[in-house]
């Protein structure tokens, strides 16, 4: 499943891009509405605002994934690939699974 954005500026009026850059992490917990964080990632680092969004994807959210956008998505690495950002902005994003001691 491919998923378009809006503008990735929609939604990230709360990132001053006079601020130094900054680390994030979103975790996304197995709830419905795996868009939301798919919006939030993808607005996120195209502001430049972040330099590194650190993604934990549960074992829940693993299946939620799979359920509302497709398999390609529902692995940790899988949600930063599926993202529609240029390579370079992906880079910016480090994953970890619940199970990782290092997430």
């Amino acid at each position: 499943m491919t998923v378009e954005f809006d503008s990735p500026e929609r939604g990230s009026e709360a990132l001053n891009r006079n601020d130094p850059p900054r680390e994030y992490a979103l975790a996304v917990s197995g709830g419905s509405g795996s868009i939301l964080a798919a919006r939030f990632a993808t607005a996120a680092l195209s502001t430049g605002a972040v330099e590194k969004l650190h993604v934990v994807v549960t074992s829940a959210a693993a299946k939620v994934l799979h359920h509302e956008m497709g398999p390609a998505w529902a692995t940790p690495r899988g949600f930063a690939e599926q993202l529609q950002l240029p390579e370079d902005v992906r880079g910016r994003i480090l994953t970890y699974s619940d199970n990782e001691l290092t997430a």
